[in-house]
């Protein structure tokens, strides 16, 4: 990540393992981008918090935390109950509407969970893209 955007409300990772027992547990890896960033950025909130996505205004709240007792927790908003979700996607942050920016399990690329009508929006190539994308 080339851009330097600063993070509010970082929490420190519980337990080393957690990513690895996560990945394990939804059988998914992580891209490399997003693994070398989150130790530090785990559960923040970026100041440049806006996004475009197909030409509308969206908003990245935080990133999802590995720390199961954390209100956002990564393993518990992956327990969506739709097919299409579970089958094709890991989410790792949201949105302040409960809708959900996730990888794709084929291609690692950035999408947009539209949670009210279970679709996905295209976001970027990868994590570095995304938050390259963020701005003021």
């Amino acid at each position: 990540m080339d851009k330097k955007i600063e993070w509010n409300y970082v929490k420190e990772i519980s337990d080393e393992n957690l990513i690895s027992k996560f990945e394990k547990e939804f059988n998914f890896i992580f891209p490399s981008d997003f693994k070398e960033n989150i130790n530090f950025l785990n559960g923040g909130r970026p100041v440049k918090n806006n996004i475009e996505i197909n030409f509308k205004g969206r908003i990245f709240q935080s990133l999802l935390s590995f720390n199961p007792t954390d209100l956002d927790n990564i393993w518990d908003l992956n327990l969506v109950d739709s097919d299409y979700f579970k089958n094709n996607f890991v989410a790792f942050g949201l949105d302040p509407f409960g809708n959900l920016f996730v990888f794709s399990k084929d291609s690692k690329k950035v999408g947009y969970y539209l949670s009210e009508v279970d679709s996905v929006e295209y976001v970027a190539d990868n994590f570095s893209q995304m938050i390259e994308k963020l701005e003021d």
